[in-house]
């Protein structure tokens, strides 16, 4: 039983330790100071950290403190994303989606939008919803369209609003339905 509480107390110890290697990682990014910034991101990353990976990854696919590298941005986004993290599974989409650093394509791109939005990214949830709407990736889907078109403009994106009202003025009155009962399944989830 001791061992169990020094180990979890080891644990809490490292973790408080990183979270203040992120955050003066995050000060510095936000003050400018990208190289900084990179030093604090960079060990967090190696050892794992998906917040430091996502944050490493874009210092690359922006060019801040590093030269601009969007396959090395890739690779750290794909890390963090493969463990979950909202924000890197929207990124390699984008990367995917924009065909930078790697190969464009679009149904991987719709895939890590998905992922992403599922886990409540809403600028995720608003590409997926246009990319249904044009059968970019998924197939063509209003009512998938609609769903996440709609989730996003209640997290507030006002652009999702307005592309929610085109997608359902093609709507048919079943397929609104059908829309109205997936976003309530939607929720109930997240309760």
């Amino acid at each position: 039983m001791m061992r169990g509480v020094l180990f979890l107390l080891a644990c809490l110890a490292l973790s408080a330790a990183a979270h203040a290697d992120l955050q003066a990682g995050l000060a510095a990014y936000r003050a400018g100071n990208y190289r900084a910034a990179l030093q604090e991101f960079k060990p967090l990353a190696a050892k794992g950290n998906a917040d430091a990976q996502v944050n490493l990854g874009f210092l690359y696919a922006r060019g801040h403190g590093v030269a601009q590298d969007y396959k090395e941005a890739a690779n750290w986004y794909r890390k963090a994303a493969e463990q979950g993290q909202a924000d890197a599974q929207f990124n390699l989409g984008s990367l995917y989606y924009d065909g930078l650093g790697l190969a464009r394509d679009l149904q991987k791109a719709a895939e890590w939008y998905a992922k992403a939005a599922e886990g409540g990214q809403v600028d995720a949830q608003y590409n997926l919803g246009l990319m249904y709407a044009t059968a970019q990736g998924v197939p063509l889907s209003l009512v998938q369209s609609y769903k996440w078109l709609a989730i996003a403009a209640a997290l507030g994106d006002k652009e999702a609003e307005e592309s929610k009202k085109l997608a359902a003025a093609k709507m048919s009155a079943d397929q609104v339905d059908e829309a109205q009962a997936l976003l309530q399944a939607w929720w109930a989830q997240r309760k």
